[in-house]
């Protein structure tokens, strides 16, 4: 029996759409050409051995044929750009005769086990004969095309000649102008080829995901995070993360499925088996695996409180250094260790210090800078068109696992055809990035940690620009800047240093008390009445507040004096004039020498430490 007829004697139809259809030289009786259809292996040199028709591969043993499997042969061989990690691209065509190509590395074929590529390829459509496996294997294995391509690893930037801009998708390439031929060859399972792919319409995305969120600052800004991602090699800055955290039914996972639209499947992980949001509960070489197949692309997890790792402060660090560890192979050689450069947005219910704290461990600045907590107070969605907000979201949704993954490789298609090449993109960044950071920083002092944060919250409103100026983002820069803005507060007010809540505490203390416990040095002499519960008193000359030690003890709302005092010097709101003393020498009424006090001046009443506006 033919291995290609069906049960009832029938063979299935072939699908020649992709075959390529050319006219005889010779006419027919009708005076015109004939046309004849060339398979798309044309040309290819079959290996000794073997023949190669449409209805596939036979061996051929002396005067004998054995048929092994369907169409299936070699286009190309692939090394990556310092020539190792020699590849494969095959093609072949399904069960239903449709036309599939991807890139395989070599050592696929030399397998122990002789079943990975064998059962990847049957599982992609491809007939293969039980009992056949060693002879696909050798007939794989004996093609030698002379094509070659470049082959990367994983998706993102890629290395060209004259520093030309090139990315990489899993089923295409973006670039200015004609290059090498380049293909996506994963070395392991990607779960961002399966999930980075599009569907639907630019115009569709800004529709029905864009706009809604535009009103909406927390998923405009997870829509930010996600153009974001491939901005951070031209900024030289490390990978990074964000996470939402609040109470459940908040929108928090609505989105992550809105930033998710931007690059692929941003379809509920629950019900979509390609959805590009990945779960938290994982191990930590399955998230640096993840981290690895999401390379200058955007990395969504959801629900942080999942995942089981006992010190997840060394997970927020492994993450975020764009490196994984070192491993032996089965030989105990050193194998390569996985990198990447990505932007992370998670969600879960509790914050990223709290997750920490619950290992019994200590948040460190590190930590905090790399992964950034953005609190949500009551819900993600505010502004729902008239609709109900569960209407909303729900619509928002649906749109999500509908119309997605155009957005991104409409933001890189403009990167790429905007700058010349990688040297003009990265001054463009750098200089619009410092920028960004400067209309972003508070007007009070703040830590080198708060520094570098503010900075990543700037890359993601330069995206947003960038964005919006790129024709991609259908709202104004003024909602863009409102969106960061508004998250970037959220972060400063809830990350404050103990020290600068006490001088927030002192600041309100002199609101509430400065004409009733502070005494006018001015009219120390006239005042006639007793103040009840003296704090200090008031020096209109040099407008300082003079604070007893008690009084500022208690002002501090709970702090070491010490350590809100050092903090109002650095702040430059603490006068000094005894050396590097915090205490002033002042000369108080009824006293004939000079003493020290804590003596802060009366800028402080205009004190905040989280405006950016």
């Amino acid at each position: 029996m033919d291995p290609f007829e069906f049960l009832d004697g029938t063979a299935p139809e072939l699908n020649t759409a992709c075959w390529e259809s050319v006219a005889n030289e010779s006419p027919d009786e009708g005076g015109l050409n004939n046309v004849e259809y060339l398979p798309p292996w044309h040309g290819t040199d079959i290996p000794q051995g073997y023949e190669l028709s449409e209805r596939g591969v036979l061996k051929i043993i002396g005067d004998n044929e054995k048929w092994i499997c369907g169409p299936v042969w070699e286009v190309s061989k692939t090394r990556d750009y310092e020539g190792q990690q020699w590849g494969t691209v095959l093609c072949w065509i399904d069960y239903d005769g449709n036309l599939k190509t991807e890139a395989f590395p070599v050592s696929k074929l030399h397998d122990g086990k002789n079943g990975s590529i064998i059962a990847h390829l049957a599982s992609r459509g491809l007939h293969i004969v039980p009992g056949c496996d060693k002879s696909l294997l050798e007939y794989l294995g004996l093609f030698n095309q002379g094509k070659r391509m470049r082959s990367t690893s994983q998706t993102g930037w890629v290395p060209a000649r004259d520093n030309c801009l090139i990315y990489v998708l899993p089923g295409k390439i973006i670039s200015r102008a004609e290059t090498e031929g380049i293909i996506f060859q994963p070395e392991r399972h990607s779960p961002s080829a399966l999930s980075l792919h599009g569907r639907g319409t630019l115009d569709e995305w800004k529709y029905k995901i864009a706009a809604p969120c535009a009103d909406n600052p927390i998923l405009l800004l997870s829509e930010l995070i996600g153009f974001a991602s491939p901005l951070l090699k031209f900024a030289d800055m490390d990978s990074c993360g964000f996470h939402i955290h609040g109470s459940s039914s908040q929108g928090k996972t609505t989105a992550l499925q809105v930033a998710a639209s931007v690059w692929g499947n941003g379809g509920d992980p629950g019900s979509s088996p390609d959805s590009y949001i990945q779960r938290w509960n994982s191990t930590a070489n399955a998230l640096e695996a993840l981290a690895a197949a999401h390379n200058d692309n955007l990395l969504a997890l959801d629900e942080m409180g999942t995942c089981d790792a006992h010190d997840f402060g060394n997970v927020v660090y492994n993450l975020a250094g764009g490196k994984g560890r070192n491993r032996l192979s089965k030989d105990a050689s050193l194998q390569a260790s996985r990198q990447w450069r990505s932007m992370f947005l998670s969600s879960g219910e509790i914050s990223v210090q709290q997750k920490i704290a619950e290992g019994g461990k200590t948040v460190k600045g590190g930590q905090v800078n790399r992964m950034i907590d953005i609190p949500v107070v009551n819900s993600i969605i505010h502004e729902t068109r008239g609709q109900t907000p569960q209407r909303f979201a729900d619509d928002l949704k649906r749109a999500a696992g509908e119309c997605y993954g155009v957005a991104g490789p409409a933001f890189i298609q403009k990167l790429v055809t905007e700058n010349a090449d990688a040297n003009v993109l990265r001054h463009m960044v750098r200089q619009r990035l410092d920028e960004c950071t400067e209309a972003l920083l508070p007007k009070t002092k703040i830590s080198q940690v708060q520094h570098r944060v503010i900075r990543r919250f700037a890359l993601v409103l330069l995206a947003g620009y960038l964005a919006v100026e790129y024709g991609i983002l259908p709202c104004s820069k003024a909602q863009i800047e409102h969106a960061v803005k508004t998250s970037l507060n959220a972060w400063l007010q809830s990350s404050v240093s103990e020290s600068v809540r006490g001088v927030l505490a002192v600041r309100d203390f002199i609101s509430r008390h400065q004409e009733s416990k502070f005494l006018d040095m001015a009219n120390a002499g006239k005042v006639r009445h007793q103040i009840s519960d003296l704090a200090g008193y008031w020096d209109p000359k040099d407008n300082h507040f003079i604070f007893t030690e008690e009084a500022f003890q208690r002002a501090s709302g709970g702090n070491q004096a010490i350590d809100v005092a050092t903090e109002l010097r650095q702040q430059g709101l603490l006068f000094m004039n005894d050396g590097t003393r915090l205490k002033a020498k002042k000369q108080i009424p009824g006293r004939a020498e000079r003493s020290r006090f804590y003596t802060v001046k009366a800028e402080i009443l205009d004190y905040d430490a989280t405006a950016t506006d």
